[in-house]
């Protein structure tokens, strides 16, 4: 007998894991297993076997904290955007990370992270609170709150900044993070050097749902290019494809005569108007004044106002 080719295999396959399926599901009826879990007694071993799995999840964040160096660097490291995407339940995590530092005095590495993710975080974001906290507990500087956002954040800077040694820069800690090599050529990419199509491309991958993860995670890896003065090749418009509408860039030459431009002519501008993308800035009507939207923005985060 012939040799099946790699063709006639690949053609066959869907039929051979049909078979595969087939026959492991009725194995599974004929075992113990199932018939474990249809008896009644079944529910008398779960105690035991939750018992188990929260033994193993327990030895797992025990060998997480010894790898890492303590507690307070794991709190640090699961404190991170990237929990958020990378960890279940990642809301409970960051949260009692952020509470067990709060209760710590963190060492000056940690400190910078917290003084910059005080001001990426959306005001109302229950981490903020016990970021704040474990910031004043370090440098003994009070935040009252009485303070408004921008004289918390300005009293963050100065405290970190005598705390660490570190100079301030014109945004504040937020220069002491450069950005990242990967956002460089993303930039570079929305000022139109590998053409019009891939700079739309880029701008509406960064977009939700399918960009970046959270409101966070933009601010932080973009932030520090709010102010980028190259000109864009593109038009960002108000979407009309979806109920709640979002700016979308197109080709200059591909926007329809009814569509709402977004006024945007730098790539900071288009990079403050992707904010809009987010639930937490999205300002409701596409006819509001960018300028007059980022204002408040910038309030909230301690931010400049980016003004020409």
């Amino acid at each position: 007998m012939r040799a099946m080719t790699d063709t006639e295999q690949g053609r066959d396959l869907p039929a051979r894991l049909q078979t595969l399926a087939e026959r492991a599901a009725r194995a599974l009826l004929e075992s113990d297993a199932v018939v474990a879990v249809r008896s009644p007694a079944w529910w008398r071993r779960l105690p035991r076997k939750v018992a188990v799995v929260l033994l193993v999840v327990l030895l797992a964040l025990a060998g997480i904290t010894w790898r890492l160096g303590g507690l307070t660097s794991t709190a640090a490291y699961l404190l991170r955007k990237e929990t958020r995407v990378n960890i279940p339940a990642s809301d409970t995590i960051r949260l009692l990370a952020a509470r067990v530092l709060a209760r710590r005095t963190v060492p000056a590495d940690t400190l910078a992270a917290l003084a910059r993710q005080a001001h990426l975080l959306e005001p109302d974001d229950p981490l903020r609170p016990h970021v704040l906290t474990a910031i004043s507990r370090t440098t003994g500087v009070d935040i009252p709150d009485t303070l408004t956002p921008p004289e918390v954040l300005a009293r963050v800077d100065a405290a970190a900044a005598r705390a660490t040694g570190r100079t301030l820069g014109p945004r504040g800690v937020i220069d002491w993070r450069p950005l990242d090599p990967y956002f460089a050529i993303t930039l570079d990419e929305l000022s139109g050097v590998s053409g019009v199509p891939r700079a739309v491309e880029v701008f509406n991958g960064m977009q939700p749902p399918d960009g970046l993860p959270s409101s966070e995670w933009y601010l932080d890896e973009l932030v520090n290019a709010f102010d980028d003065p190259r000109p864009i090749p593109f038009v960002i418009v108000a979407s009309s494809s979806r109920d709640d509408w979002g700016p979308v860039a197109m080709a200059p030459d591909d926007v329809p005569p009814h569509a709402r431009r977004l006024p945007a002519r730098t790539i900071g501008e288009a990079l403050r108007i992707g904010l809009w993308g987010f639930d937490a800035y999205h300002p409701g009507d596409p006819a509001i004044d960018p300028r007059t939207w980022w204002q408040e923005v910038a309030r909230q985060h301690g931010l400049p106002s980016f003004d020409p």
